[in-house]
């Protein structure tokens, strides 16, 4: 619910600093989305091993 809020204040906040803050802020999306689909599948994961 939160994460396109989030996403979206970070774009508007991307576009009032250097093209620096947009690779880092790219690299913190990416990374905040791969930790979070690891941890998503592992609940998956374990509710199916758990059936």
């Amino acid at each position: 619910m939160l994460m396109p809020l989030i996403l979206f204040t970070l774009v508007v906040k991307v576009y009032e600093l250097p093209i620096e803050y947009l690779w880092v802020s790219m690299f913190v999306i990416i990374y905040s989305g791969a930790i979070y689909l690891k941890i998503y599948t592992n609940k998956k994961l374990t509710l199916l091993d758990g059936k």
